[in-house]
């Protein structure tokens, strides 16, 4: 077995597979994170398979494992997306943009309109050649709110999550209609114009956060929340 190890802004996703096969996973927040919380896993495990966005948080966790003397692979360093990568400074691009491009691919060998929604949204296109076209980055609905809430106070404490109508007829539910509708309606329009562009394209989206949004959404897509971690393991046997 091994370890894949996803390291996000807000928690840290943790993958034990066999061969092809996700056998468990699991859910730290970084606030409750302790490396203790990775002994039980390094025990069963002697490969590990790092993700990370958070230079300190993978320095943090690669550091743990290779005390315990398990094999370090990171991705973007040790193993790299075979993609062409079509836009300026690709050494720039995110290694989680390039790997769910990557796996997006993987599901069919077609090109495809990948997106992610969590701290941040991203929408990518990866061709049929394999090439990497680029896209967009925005915020997520969480980072939306937390910066709303900081530009105006009297808006802070409201609950991201419950019920949307519109017009809204609360101030919470005023605050939750309008992100979800600034969210879906920003991503409905970035995937029309793109399909546009580029042709009808299967839409793959994956991240915690696309479920909130999916139903003001009108594109059919697929919803795949392990898109990352099975391109990892599809990269871990090429």
């Amino acid at each position: 077995m091994a370890l894949i190890l996803d390291i996000g802004n807000t928690n840290l996703k943790i993958y034990q597979f066999q061969k092809n096969k996700i056998i468990s996973s699991d859910i730290i927040a970084w606030k409750n994170f302790e490396p203790d919380n990775l002994l039980p896993l390094i025990k069963n495990n002697r490969k590990a398979f790092i993700l990370s966005v958070v230079p300190d948080k993978k320095e943090l966790i690669k550091n743990v494992l290779l005390e315990h003397q398990v094999d370090v692979n990171i991705i973007g360093e040790d193993l790299k997306p075979d993609l062409k990568i079509k836009v300026e400074e690709p050494s720039s691009v995110g290694i989680d943009r390039l790997l769910g491009a990557y796996g997006a691919f993987q599901i069919d060998q077609q090109g495809a309109i990948v997106i992610d929604v969590g701290t941040a949204i991203t929408i990518d296109i990866i061709t049929h050649k394999k090439e990497f076209l680029g896209g967009i980055i925005a915020p997520g609905l969480r980072t939306c709110a937390q910066a709303l809430e900081t530009s105006a106070p009297l808006l802070k404490g409201y609950n991201l999550f419950g019920e949307i109508a519109l017009p809204g007829k609360s101030t919470g539910q005023a605050i939750r209609t309008g992100l979800v509708y600034l969210v879906a309606g920003g991503i409905e329009k970035v995937i029309n114009q793109l399909k546009n562009k580029y042709g009808d394209l299967k839409v793959i989206a994956t991240g915690g956060d696309f479920v909130n949004i999916q139903d003001y959404l009108s594109f059919e897509y697929e919803y795949n929340t392990d898109l990352l971690p099975q391109a990892i393991i599809k990269l871990s046997h090429s």
